[in-house]
């Protein structure tokens, strides 16, 4: 499911640019042929020529003015969907990888034997797991500086694109060569061991729950700030609740997914012994909740901040 909805995000945002492009071509089309009929005016003779040039000139802008109003639906995606275009690709990459792990090692097929097979299988699903939470920190900065209106305003997402996947290349890199990962010949599943295990998730895992709930309690106390002056009237209790929800949904989606991976993986690895059961269960059952949550809270909740 999460695989499937991380997909629809992606052709949905996909689709919105092909159309804003469209909408772009088309209006550029009308208006060079709007230039084309004016200039061919100022070739014309004598003194009629004033009034059709002002004629032409009042029909350029009205053309203009239909054609940008012509196509509402289709206007440039915001930046914070940009964000979230790439937050989808790497839930899609995480959970797939994942999915298809699991089909093989339930399916007893044999390419499980071989070992670079489960290694290349996990060092995928960590790359696709750990962008996703740097993209998720990203998103929270985004907010905290739109929110805030940081200067410089045109602020370039390149950055983000070298903080989230170069980290998540390098750290895929450092697992492969390190040979850290091993895989079990009990479960045929493959895992990071030894202190890797710890500076490779468990750390950014905790980092970016911290992060985000840094940022967020910041931002509900700047709309908290701004709401209890009662600059909107009657309507800023209302306001209020809906802010302070909509920033829990972003709170509660990373928290939900990812918590019980959290405390499964820093049992194992600080006391050395296997969670229990119950954990291991919530861990495989939210976990893999990534995308689905994504897509609920961030298609729900983005226009708050536009």
């Amino acid at each position: 499911m999460s695989s499937i909805l991380a997909l629809i995000t992606i052709i949905g945002y996909i689709y919105k640019w092909l159309k804003y492009r469209d909408a772009q071509h088309q209006l550029q089309q009308q208006l060079e042929s709007l230039n084309r009929g004016t200039g061919q005016l100022h070739h014309n003779d004598g003194g009629s020529i004033q009034q059709p040039l002002l004629t032409s000139s009042q029909t350029s802008i009205g053309s203009v003015s239909s054609t940008s109003s012509f196509h509402p639906r289709y206007s440039k995606p915001k930046k914070i969907n940009n964000l979230i275009f790439y937050l989808s690709i790497s839930d899609f990459i995480g959970c797939t990888f994942l999915i298809i792990s699991q089909i093989s090692i339930l399916g007893h097929f044999e390419i499980l034997s071989s070992e670079r097979y489960c290694i290349a299988m996990r060092s995928l699903i960590h790359f696709g797991f750990l962008s996703s939470f740097l993209w998720t920190n990203c998103i929270a900065f985004y907010l905290l500086r739109e929110t805030f209106e940081w200067k410089p305003y045109d602020f370039q997402i390149w950055v983000f694109h070298v903080i989230s996947w170069s980290i998540s290349i390098g750290s895929i890199f450092s697992l492969i060569f390190g040979n850290v990962i091993k895989r079990s010949p009990e479960t045929g599943w493959c895992s990071i061991t030894g202190a890797y295990q710890l500076y490779f998730w468990i750390i950014p895992l905790f980092l970016s729950f911290l992060w985000n709930l840094i940022c967020y309690i910041i931002i509900y106390h700047k709309f908290k700030g701004i709401l209890s002056f009662g600059i909107y009237g009657r309507r800023s209790v209302s306001l209020h609740r809906v802010i302070s929800r909509k920033l829990t949904f972003y709170l509660l989606a990373f928290l939900l997914c990812w918590v019980f991976d959290l405390i499964n993986h820093s049992v194992y690895y600080f006391l050395s012994k296997c969670p229990p059961f119950t954990l291991m269960v919530l861990q495989n059952l939210f976990s893999p909740l990534q995308g689905t949550a994504n897509f609920i809270v961030y298609s729900i909740t983005n226009k708050m901040f536009h």
